[in-house]
């Protein structure tokens, strides 16, 4: 049976700011436990070494987009208008750099809300590199 995620790549969005090494952690999770197609996009306002890391990234990774400013966001809902304005997909994942995604993270949510259309937002677990859980969802 063919799903939206056969036809396109989900996009998932990703907001940093500094934190190189929690940003990376977090960048390698995501590549290593997304199974269907998609395409990164991050959001980025870093003074850090983030800016050079993810450019040196994209060299090997051209499903990354990245969108930095060298003025600071003023709130979290200026960074999720910009990430979500490059997105294509009916399927938009929206992290933050704290999160570490797990095996099959999207595989079990995306046919869940492509079987069910009233189902327009779900919330995941979010753990910060500890395996604390920041947020459990909405």
């Amino acid at each position: 049976m063919e799903t939206q995620t056969d036809i396109e790549p989900v996009d998932i969005v990703l907001m940093t700011h500094n934190n190189l090494g929690m940003t990376i952690w977090c960048i390698e999770h995501i590549y290593r436990y997304t199974a269907p197609k998609f395409r990164l996009t991050v959001v980025d306002d870093s003074t850090d070494l983030t800016p050079l890391w993810i450019k040196e990234f994209q060299k090997t990774h051209d499903n990354l987009i990245f969108m930095h400013s060298d003025i600071p966001y003023k709130c979290g809902n200026q960074v999720v208008n910009i990430g979500f304005r490059s997105t294509s997909s009916p399927f938009v994942a929206w992290l933050i750099n704290s999160c570490l995604v797990q095996p099959d993270w999207l595989n079990l949510a995306i046919p869940f809300m492509f079987k069910n259309e009233e189902v327009g937002l779900m919330g995941f677990k979010m753990l910060k590199p500890s395996l604390v859980i920041e947020h459990a969802g909405i």
